[in-house]
């Protein structure tokens, strides 16, 4: 699954209307993947909209954890299951 800011976004904020489904597709998915430009607009975003930043900056963080693979030479992060 291709994770995009808006996707984070509402898997993020449980006060979103689609953040019940949002957490299902992402669990449900296999492989999770997602570009090192989507984070940066996710944090943007969350900022922006006051969701809590120690909910933004501790999800960023553990992605950071995991070991970026290249792909056409840019970064991708594949984001393990929770």
């Amino acid at each position: 699954m291709l994770l995009d800011t808006s996707g984070l976004y509402c898997y993020l904020d449980a006060a979103d209307d689609r953040h019940g489904d949002a957490v299902s597709l992402l669990h449900s998915a296999a492989l999770r993947l997602t570009h090192n430009y989507v984070l940066a607009e996710l944090v943007a975003l969350c900022t922006a909209r006051h969701l809590d930043r120690n909910i933004t900056l501790g999800f960023v963080n553990e992605l950071h954890r995991i070991p970026p693979s290249a792909f056409t030479g840019l970064t991708w992060t594949s984001i393990a299951t929770p």
